[in-house]
């Protein structure tokens, strides 16, 4: 059965794929062998049959080799400025000791100039023995004299050695700011430990980047995410990141698609002329949400749970705000059409994000609101996140970091009901993947091993991540009309992978790879092969 649209608009196709295995996520026609491409939009979708003699003389015809086509993926929560970064400064990742934290600070400062920050992330106190945050002292021998500022993994912590704080003007009689907590020695004194709001009194002194730094970093966030057939993101990577999108786009160096969040908290001023800014209706480069932060996270013991933490009885999370204040800037902001999407990990903000969205849906404008992470839910709240179309925007990768320590977090019979991914769709929720980039790899393929093979009862299908992955994740951007399928009329972003991951076995899929990856018609990756 051949789908193609029969309004006149498109010519002889520039490019026709045959001979390949078509996952469209179109009801209308699941499943085809080929389609035809036409500048930026799907023209047709059918058997090879159908499509085989529509080209012209300057039709390219790409043999598929029968291998899997999935419309691009669309990765839902990223911060690319984030993940460039962090190749460009110290990295930290797979750290497994805090003799390695140590010895990995010092090598990086003795090839800094003097008085020269040093900035890293991506350490995970968790995978060492220790199981302990480190401090200033831990870091201050090695630190060669430099100030040094480093974010755990999560993001939701750093630490800072003496120098910085010094240079931070944080001392003794530092007052902890609201939604942060300053950790402190038996004597009172700062101990570098920074979670949450609180660090920010460092981060608000760290040396600006460069617009051209800034540039390079999302160049290579951009290049690692196409590496691996994301054709679209959903990213908060902060204002000067768009701009800096917005020259690449100038300049015809835009190779993916980018839905920009905006910051909740900034005043409605700004957000209305960030938005006026540039052209919603553009497919390439817009602003979408507007993100705010309700907790911090699990494995910082900050996410905001109802009740207290198992491995911590005194402490239920660090929430970001009262629900008084909350509730009336979501009411003003969804009064002026913005749609809202809130970061809540622990059951307790879940509950908060969703009270705001109660309050607010008399004068919403917005289409639909979203909760980004959700990794615990009250019973109670599925059945209110139905009633108010409310997206869970969720990243299954986490539980693959977070399995070794969640159970003593939350306790047996509570972490048995967490990262409830199933029981969303059972439960008639939408559902939307993503990767947080780069909390865990922009890999698809990793973050859809991870939602298969979970050994529990909130194992997803792999047809069930796949479309969450692409239709589900339009959905959430509120772009189903133009991307998230292999439609005719629709962009031309899509994805050929090298295995076929609807026929392997659970434990293969994380193998897969991107053969070709093209986002509007144009090729943004290749494989060698």
């Amino acid at each position: 059965m051949l789908e193609s649209p029969d309004d006149g608009r498109f010519a002889s196709p520039d490019a026709l794929y045959l001979h390949g295995k078509l996952a469209t996520m179109d009801p209308a026609l699941p499943a085809a062998q080929a389609m035809a491409v036409c500048g930026d939009r799907i023209t047709a979708v059918g058997s090879d049959a159908d499509i085989e003699g529509m080209g012209g003389a300057g039709t390219r015809v790409v043999d598929l080799e029968g291998r899997l086509v999935l419309p691009g993926f669309n990765d839902a929560h990223t911060h690319q400025l984030s993940a460039g970064s962090h190749q460009l400064d110290l990295n930290l990742a797979g750290v497994s000791s805090l003799r390695e934290f140590q010895e990995r600070v010092q090598a990086y400062a003795a090839g800094l100039a003097p008085g020269e920050w040093i900035i890293g992330a991506q350490w995970d106190h968790t995978l060492w023995p220790e199981q302990s945050f480190p401090t200033r002292e831990d870091l201050d021998p090695f630190s060669l004299g430099h100030p040094a500022y480093l974010e755990r993994s999560d993001v939701h912590a750093g630490v800072a050695n003496s120098a910085a704080l010094q240079a931070a003007g944080v001392g003794r009689e530092t007052q902890t700011p609201a939604g942060g907590r300053i950790g402190r020695d038996a004597h009172g004194e700062p101990n570098g430990m920074l979670l949450e709001g609180a660090r920010d009194l460092v981060k608000r002194v760290l040396p600006a980047m460069s617009p051209a730094r800034r540039r390079r970093a999302l160049e290579l966030a951009m290049r690692e995410s196409l590496r691996h057939g994301v054709t679209s993101v959903q990213d908060y990577s902060g204002w000067d990141a768009f701009l800096t999108y917005e020259k690449m786009q100038r300049e015809d160096c835009l190779s993916l698609r980018v839905s920009q969040w905006l910051t909740f908290r900034d005043p409605l001023e700004t957000l209305l002329a960030q938005r006026a800014h540039h052209d919603p209706r553009d497919p390439w480069l817009r602003t979408g949400m507007l993100k705010g932060f309700l907790d911090g996270s699990l494995g910082s013991r900050t996410a905001v749970l109802h009740a207290p933490y198992s491995d911590d009885p005194g402490n239920r999370g660090i929430p970001q705000y009262e629900p008084a204040e909350l509730e009336a800037l979501a009411r003003e902001r969804a009064r002026a059409g913005f749609p809202i999407g809130f970061h809540a990990i622990g059951d307790g903000a879940v509950t908060l994000a969703l009270n705001a969205f109660e309050a607010v849906q008399a004068v919403s404008r917005a289409a639909r609101h979203r909760i980004e992470h959700l990794q615990l839910v009250a019973a109670a709240d599925f059945a209110r996140m139905r009633r108010l179309g409310v997206v869970a925007s969720v990243q299954p990768r986490h539980w693959v970091e977070d399995e070794r320590w969640a159970w003593a977090r939350l306790g047996e019979e509570r972490y048995r009901h967490a990262y409830p991914w199933r029981q969303f769709l059972q439960r008639g929720v939408p559902l939307a993947l993503g990767t947080d980039y780069p909390v865990a790899p922009v890999n698809p393929m990793l973050t859809m091993a991870a939602a298969v093979n979970r050994p529990h009862q909130e194992a997803l299908t792999v047809a069930q991540a796949v479309y969450a992955y692409t239709m589900g994740s339009a959905i959430a951007e509120g772009a189903e009309a133009h991307k998230g399928s292999l439609t005719p009329g629709k962009l031309a972003d899509f994805v050929v992978l090298s295995q076929d991951v609807t026929s392997v076995s659970a434990g293969e899929i994380a193998a897969a790879e991107a053969w070709l990856t093209v986002v509007g018609g144009r090729i943004g990756w290749q494989s060698a092969d």
